[in-house]
């Protein structure tokens, strides 16, 4: 008859079993590749070195939906890519529909992780194919040059994300949560994350929401661009009066104004897209902050054009 030890240490051992599994679902990523009109391909990966024994990745990619659109939903296969540094699997997307604030359209990403017969793991996200990056000192979304325009949502009393949505603006916020991200993703609302430090964890998080679309973070010194997730633009805050000075890290910048809107050196010599932030104080609603956004876009014209404006 086994002993009341033997049976504390089998409940133990399930206990740590669970928590190995609930660790390698949070470190799968999802996220897509070359991305076109025509075809997309989505990817699932563990990295081998976080598995004792080697499985493999499957599932499937649903959808889309859309909240402001009937959609035709169909079911790609994740299809295993073989022997690698990481296990890997891919999905042919054919004409895919892209997360766009004005048309967020979403699929489901269904993926386990088999060894044998055995599932270790299953996990279920939301995902989204948004086509956000740089090109030279611009932003572009979906191969276009495209200027942001946010606002700070801690100046708002009250968020109704309609109204942001509404308005075509992004939301600049700290460390938003999962509730957050979700209902953003699902009523297209383009969020800047503000995060006071390279946390692995969070950015892995929030690398899974298709709203979050850049990720902002002081310098704090080498960063590995792996951990920073993909399918985000990883920018560098940089501090009123600062100089700008972006660290290789950074693929943005965000750069807080002085005084009488002074802009700082460097600007004219910055190689990435640089986003200006001047703080605008409490606002009515979203639709005051877009006007403000736009009003300095005005008083930093003799400066030329930044890739962004947040207030």
């Amino acid at each position: 008859m086994p002993s009341m030890a033997d049976a504390w240490s089998d409940r133990q051992t399930e206990t740590d079993q669970v928590q190995s599994t609930s660790e390698l679902a949070e470190r799968l990523e999802i996220f897509f590749g070359a991305a076109s009109e025509a075809m997309c391909r989505v990817y699932a990966r563990l990295e081998r070195s976080q598995l004792d024994e080697v499985g493999q990745l499957s599932g499937t990619l649903s959808g889309p939906s859309c909240q402001y659109a009937a959609t035709l939903r169909a079911t790609f296969s994740f299809v295993d890519r073989g022997p690698g540094e990481s296990v890997l699997a891919e999905a042919a997307v054919p004409e895919p529909c892209f997360w766009t604030p004005q048309m967020p359209h979403l699929y489901q990403a269904d993926v386990q992780l088999r060894l044998g017969e055995k599932v270790l793991f299953q996990v279920q996200r939301t995902f989204g194919i948004r086509p956000l990056g740089i090109g030279g000192q611009s932003l572009r979304y979906h191969g276009k040059a495209w200027v942001l325009r946010g606002v700070r949502a801690e100046e708002l009393s009250s968020i109704d994300l309609r109204e942001w949505h509404d308005a075509e603006t992004a939301m600049l916020v700290r460390n938003p949560d999962d509730a957050l991200c979700e209902m953003a993703s699902r009523l297209g609302v383009l969020i800047v994350a503000d995060l006071a430090s390279a946390d692995p964890g969070e950015l892995r998080r929030l690398s899974r929401w298709p709203a979050v679309g850049v990720v902002a973070m002081p310098d704090s010194g080498a960063i590995d661009l792996a951990q920073l997730g993909r399918n985000v633009v990883p920018a560098q805050r940089i501090a009123a009066d600062e100089p700008v000075l972006p660290a290789s890290w950074a693929r943005a910048a965000i750069c807080e104004l002085g005084e009488a809107d002074r802009v700082p050196e460097g600007v004219a010599d910055c190689a990435i897209p640089l986003i200006a932030f001047r703080p605008a104080g409490k606002l009515k609603d979203v639709a005051e902050g877009r006007a403000a956004c736009d009003r300095l876009q005005r008083d930093l014209a003799r400066y030329g054009q930044f890739a962004g404006y947040i207030v």
